[in-house]
């Protein structure tokens, strides 16, 4: 299945991408954790907790190219704070988001700090992946394979800027499924 694939697509999709943020203050840091992730028509939901900053998440409408940024930026982000982003794309163009620095609270089951991509516009819709790791970089199997994990609490981490560019399905990689896992095509081949 290729989420770059227009037989992937109904009158509107949503894709759902959260942000778990917790409590406490690591160092750690990661340098181009997610390259790209291409989704069809996506929202983003960075989920977290309660906190009194008075903008978070929003609607955003876009045609081209753009970013946004989680609470904080460029410094740290605030602890329990609850955020979400609509991003809407015309219909038959995908999105690409890029996360050039990305830092979340180490844990292996995810239950701190962490990405959540969604296909819907709720948590509760199936999950496409979720991402939370100490590797620098993840290895393409680990952070371009799905799963859906709990949220918990954890630490106060370098907020994040998230930029997007909207592409036709031709320039998005292709995805495979196999077993509980899906990879990006070109990773396949690295595997065998």
């Amino acid at each position: 299945m290729s989420l770059c694939n227009l037989s992937y697509l109904r009158d509107l999709l949503i894709k759902l991408l959260k942000l778990q943020t917790t409590g406490l203050n690591l160092k750690t840091f990661f340098q181009n954790l997610f390259s790209y992730i291409c989704i069809p028509l996506v929202t983003l939901f960075i989920l977290s907790g309660f906190l009194n900053i008075p903008v978070c998440g929003g609607v955003l409408d876009v045609s081209d190219y753009g970013s946004f940024n989680s609470p904080g930026y460029p410094g740290l982000y605030p602890n329990d704070r609850d955020c979400s982003w609509l991003v809407r794309v015309p219909i038959g163009k995908r999105i690409q988001f890029h996360f050039a620095t990305l830092q979340l609270e180490p844990h292996d089951n995810c239950s701190y700090d962490y990405v959540k991509v969604h296909d819907g516009a709720s948590d509760t819709d199936p999950a496409i992946g979720m991402y939370c790791t100490l590797v620098t970089p993840p290895p393409p199997d680990h952070f371009r394979s799905f799963s859906s994990r709990h949220l918990s609490h954890g630490l106060q981490r370098t907020a994040h800027r998230i930029s997007y560019h909207i592409c036709i399905p031709i320039q998005c990689p292709r995805m495979r499924r196999t077993s509980n896992r899906t990879f990006w095509q070109d990773q396949l081949s690295q595997l065998s």
